[in-house]
């Protein structure tokens, strides 16, 4: 069986977490073999017949190796925003300051573009709010998979952050993610 990697790639609070999700459930409810992580914790060696790897930086192995990449895109100023709401909590300032961010905000538009290069759709983060279905339709046709639209549209809006661990390894949600639903 040949694995088929997939790519979820993009900035920072650019919705790329929304995206990893809808096509990990659009893999889910197509019933094929696969496998979802962040890039930190991916495993190559994994058996399944899709793999799909969440990232923000530019990891060189992975997007020479992709079959397919994803990437997300949102309105600079809106990042700004996002970052400053999410910098106000204590959990999130842990280690990673907002000035930092800001800071590296500019690589990782550098890095965004070079998965640009190789990209098969660019969600635009609006489209979450106005076109849901669509994407998912777009996003699920762009892998040849047969998907109904609609359950895998509920799934996402019935996501919720964690409340009892950090964060969770199967949505990469973490506990004071900033959705669309709050």
């Amino acid at each position: 069986m040949t694995k088929k990697l997939i790519l979820a790639a993009g900035l920072y609070r650019s919705g790329s977490t929304w995206q990893f999700n809808a096509l990990r459930l659009i893999l889910k409810n197509s019933n094929v073999s696969f496998y979802s992580c962040w890039e930190q914790d991916y495993d190559p060696e994994n058996e399944a017949e899709y793999h799909l790897v969440k990232v923000h930086r530019f990891r060189k192995n992975l997007y020479n190796n992709a079959d397919f990449v994803f990437t997300s895109f949102r309105d600079i100023d809106e990042i700004r925003i996002s970052m400053h709401n999410r910098s106000k909590d204590k959990e999130a300032q842990n280690g990673f300051q907002n000035e930092t961010r800001f800071t590296k905000l500019s690589i990782y538009i550098v890095d965004l573009l070079k998965y640009q290069r190789k990209s098969n759709f660019m969600l635009w983060y609006p489209q979450i709010k106005t076109e849901a279905k669509e994407v998912i339709k777009a996003m699920a046709k762009e892998l040849k998979l047969d998907v109904d639209v609609r359950t895998v549209d509920i799934q996402l809006k019935e996501m919720k952050p964690p409340t009892d661990q950090r964060f969770d390894p199967v949505t990469l949600l973490h506990r004071n993610h900033i959705t669309t639903k709050q």
